[in-house]
């Protein structure tokens, strides 16, 4: 930067534009004012101030030319003199007119000082920024261009005012969605409650259909017990009411299998009832065929033991019995007997006179 002089233009100027930023000119930061916004304002002055003829300074030479303005000088003296005592000469001391603007932005503790306080020796050490040449080759050809390390760029960082706001505005976000979410628990456990009332209600019904179910069973067998002791029967075991299923899902399924069960034990006892009474027509049957077949034996015992009439043995009949005129088919007594059909017979078995015949009859 070229050292030259303070003009009254650029004083001027500085006058005018801390009198357009009284937060600047009274120095007291907030959450709305802090202190990066106030060395960013004090850089758009050094830019705006540099650009006029004149010195050119930094942000922070701007701010210690304001601070250490001649004006809050002359002020104090003129202000000391005023209020000295013993007379004399009044002061030689005079203000430009921009001078005098700049006393009203100043505090009276600017010009004045505390009370009671004493004097302070304060001095500044202030590092001159290096400067910094950096060459550029584009194309083959060299360039180069000056530029300070800390050259000042344009960028946009966040104020502390803005973070505030912002992390005031994840609060409020946070806080609706928590109300929100307590919100959806409410309504899920009322819901809730809803459907598990409707459950209980719906136990109570299945368990007093349980109930009538088991006692209408319960009835139903002891009426199918007591017909089957004023029957006699024997299958009351298979006619007994199976146990109640535990849930509702199984009672078709039992309730089926019951009723195959009682078709197949009427089966049963259908079968069995036509077993018997085939039983008995076969033994009537095989009774009636053993007393015919006892008749028969009677009647052909009667024939073989029957007394047989004396033949004359002169009888002419005998004389021509290998004539050829006779016919030797002769039909004896003894014709009806069948020797295989005696043999083939039961022995020792009663005929239908309450005798026993034998195979040795004849």
């Amino acid at each position: 930067m070229a050292k030259s002089r303070l003009t009254k233009l650029q004083m001027n100027t500085l006058v005018e534009l801390m009198s357009n930023d009284p937060k600047l000119s009274a120095g007291k930061f907030s959450e709305n004012f802090t202190r990066k916004i106030a060395k960013a304002r004090w850089e758009e002055i050094a830019i705006e101030l540099n650009s006029l003829p004149g010195c050119e300074k930094s942000g922070d030479k701007w701010k210690k030319v304001w601070q250490d303005t001649i004006a809050k000088n002359k002020a104090a003296t003129i202000k000391n003199h005023i209020n000295g005592t013993g007379g004399g000469p009044a002061t030689n001391l005079e203000m430009s007119k921009a001078q005098m603007d700049s006393i009203p932005l100043m505090s009276q503790v600017a010009m004045s000082g505390h009370l009671n306080s004493l004097d302070t020796s304060v001095t500044f050490n202030c590092v001159k920024p290096a400067e910094q040449t950096a060459s550029y080759i584009y194309n083959g050809n060299a360039e180069t261009t000056e530029e300070g390390m800390n050259s000042e760029q344009s960028m946009k960082k966040q104020s502390a005012s803005e973070k505030l706001s912002d992390s005031n505005k994840a609060a409020w976000n946070m806080v609706d969605l928590a109300s929100k979410k307590l919100n959806i628990k409410s309504n899920y456990y009322d819901q809730k409650l809803i459907l598990l009332q409707q459950k209980n209600d719906i136990h109570k019904n299945i368990h007093t259909l349980l109930e009538t179910y088991v006692q209408k069973k319960t009835r139903s067998r002891e009426r199918k017990i007591r017909r089957s002791r004023d029957r006699g029967s024997k299958d009351v075991e298979n006619d007994e009411v199976e146990e109640v299923p535990v849930t509702k899902s199984r009672d078709k399924d039992h309730e089926s299998e019951r009723k195959r069960k009682q078709r197949s034990c009427s089966r049963d006892r259908e079968s069995k009832k036509d077993r018997k009474e085939s039983d008995h027509h076969r033994r009537d049957k095989s009774k009636d065929r053993r007393d015919e077949h006892y008749r028969d034996n009677s009647e052909r015992d009667d024939k073989i033991h029957t007394k047989q009439e004396p033949v004359d043995e002169y009888d002419n009949s005998y004389d021509n019995y290998y004539n050829d005129e006779y016919d030797n088919d002769y039909n004896s007594p003894h014709d009806d007997y069948d020797p295989y059909l005696v043999k083939n017979e039961e022995p020792d078995e009663e005929n239908a006179y309450g005798s026993r015949y034998s195979n040795n009859a004849i």
